[in-house]
């Protein structure tokens, strides 16, 4: 049994070991029919993936997909679009929380905060940093 994709190999592997855990958390713990519900879903996800990266012909088919330049732009895309969200979501949870600290006169408020404000930094510094790396090589 020979692995081609090894990417979707690693998301199916993920899938099956969470579908796992869920199970034996099910049985430690208490039992509750939901859990049993999700790690079934989870082998349903895990499984086809990991079928998928074992077989020559779709490992090849989805590694051709992959490197298509359409499928490649949409993917820069989203990912923009998901940074740009992320920063203001950040953005917005930092405000929050330094309101309700300001009205509620409680300091864990203003922790959350300044974890907010933290994780907004970082995403700035990185988006500076990446565009820097890539004016350099362009």
């Amino acid at each position: 049994m020979k692995i081609y994709n090894k990417k979707t190999f690693s998301v199916g592997i993920y899938f099956i070991v969470m579908a796992v855990g869920l199970v034996v958390l099910c049985f430690i713990n208490e039992f509750k029919p939901n859990d049993l519900v999700l790690a079934g879903l989870y082998a349903l996800i895990g499984v086809p993936f990991l079928l998928r990266s074992l077989s020559c012909e779709k490992s090849r088919k989805d590694k051709l997909e992959e490197r298509e330049e359409r499928n490649r732009f949409v993917a820069l895309q989203s990912s923009s679009r998901s940074h740009q969200i992320t920063q203001a979501g950040c953005f917005v949870i930092m405000v929050l929380f330094f309101a309700m600290s300001k009205v509620s006169g409680s300091a864990y408020f203003i922790g959350i905060g300044i974890g907010a404000a933290f994780c907004l930094t970082v995403s700035l510094f990185a988006e500076m940093f990446t565009k820097i790396y890539y004016e350099k090589r362009s």
